[in-house]
């Protein structure tokens, strides 16, 4: 509609527009908030800080772990090319639901809090990415509406 009313003028972008939306029903106008606030933070030396998301760790998860890099450090001696055939994975679960964006999200203090923030990762509405890689080569990306588990691989 904007572009029909003023063809004359700078055509205005869909993100734009939705970027003043959603303004508008935060805060229930569209006007910048005043650039002081940041100077304050500044003159009293304040920064930035994302939230850092970690897992959920068991009593024995750390006992666990210890093995792990034992077993690890005993097979890559044994036999000099076993680090180079194994698969180094990862996957990341894109919620559909708006949960924790850590671009967005900033912790303003003089000395970092190294806050972090547990989370579940059996939310519904979501999209599980995992790629990997072996030797040279890029395995996936593949795309899972299901959850992922570390025994069954999917479910």
């Amino acid at each position: 509609m904007f572009h029909e009313m003023h063809p004359d003028r700078e055509p205005v972008s869909q993100s734009t527009v939705s970027r003043i939306e959603r303004k508008y029903r935060e805060l229930g106008h569209v006007r910048d908030a005043p650039r002081q606030v940041s100077n304050i933070f500044k003159k009293v030396k304040y920064h930035p800080y994302r939230v850092r998301l970690i897992h959920e760790l068991a009593e024995d998860d750390f006992d666990r772990r210890t093995e792990f890099c034992e077993y690890m450090m005993d097979h890559n001696n044994q036999n000099n090319g076993f680090i180079a055939n194994i698969l180094f994975s990862d996957e990341a679960t894109f919620f559909l639901n708006g949960h924790v964006n850590r671009q967005n999200t900033r912790y303003w203090s003089q000395e970092n809090p190294h806050w972090m923030q547990e989370y579940h990762t059996q939310h519904p509405q979501k999209v599980n990415v995992w790629a990997g890689i072996v030797r040279n080569r890029i395995v996936g990306p593949y795309f899972f509406d299901e959850n992922l588990t570390g025994a069954l691989g999917r479910v």
